[in-house]
Order: structure tokens, then sequence, then C-alpha cells
């Protein structure tokens, strides 16, 4: 779903891209969701946005990349990467009844998908 509203101005010169994901931030009510051990979130870009549709300037911003974006909801933006290596992500923990006692025999999965374990 493309990301409508908002017009962003913007100008850096080799700036990490969650920097300048933060000085987006800073210029009104779009908030950024991601993983910051995204290594593209690391590199370096130039651009001079002037009053550009939030749209067309993270295209531009995330363009020689890995990552993308989706709108979720309340000006929530995901970021994540289309690179395989960071797809998965390692949750560890423990599953409790509600008295905290531990549960055996519990399938997790992630959500919409045949992806999981048992426990």
């Amino acid at each position: 779903m493309p990301v409508r509203g908002q017009s962003i101005s913007a100008s850096v010169k080799e700036t990490e891209i969650s920097k300048v994901l933060a000085a987006i931030e800073r210029q009104g009510d779009y908030r950024f969701l991601f993983n910051s051990r995204l290594k593209d979130l690391k590199q370096k870009i130039t651009v001079s946005l002037d009053d550009q549709d939030l749209n067309i300037a993270l295209s531009e911003i995330f363009a020689g990349t890995n990552l993308t974006f989706k709108k979720i909801t309340n000006n929530l933006i995901a970021i994540r990467s289309t690179d395989p290596a960071e797809q998965d992500v390692k949750i560890t923990g423990k599953i409790t009844s509600d008295a905290g006692e531990p549960l055996s025999g519990v399938s997790i999965l992630v959500k919409g998908t045949t992806k999981g374990t048992n426990y």
C-alpha cells in the first residue's frame, strides 16, 4: 500500500539511512519500525528531497539496498529487508501457564505461515 499524505524535505550527505529515518520522524506524524541490526540501515547515502511525497522519498532513500517498507496503521511504517539471511529472527523465552508454570507440548508458529517449532 503506498504511503500518501505527508511531504518530506531533507538534504543529507554521507548519512546513515537510520539517521535519515530519524530526521523524517521529527518532521511529522510518521514513525518507523525496524530491526536496528539490518545491515542496510548503516549504509550511508546522499540525498536531496524537496517537498517529496513520502512514498517516493522512501523509494529513493532505499534505492540500492534490500530495504522495503509498508504502512501498517496509525502512520506506522514497517521497514524490513528482502535479504533472506535477515528475515529469520531468533526468538528465545519460556512458555508458561497463567500460574507461571512451564508448559510442555506447545507448538509455536509464525503467524500466517507454517514455520514453527514444538516445545
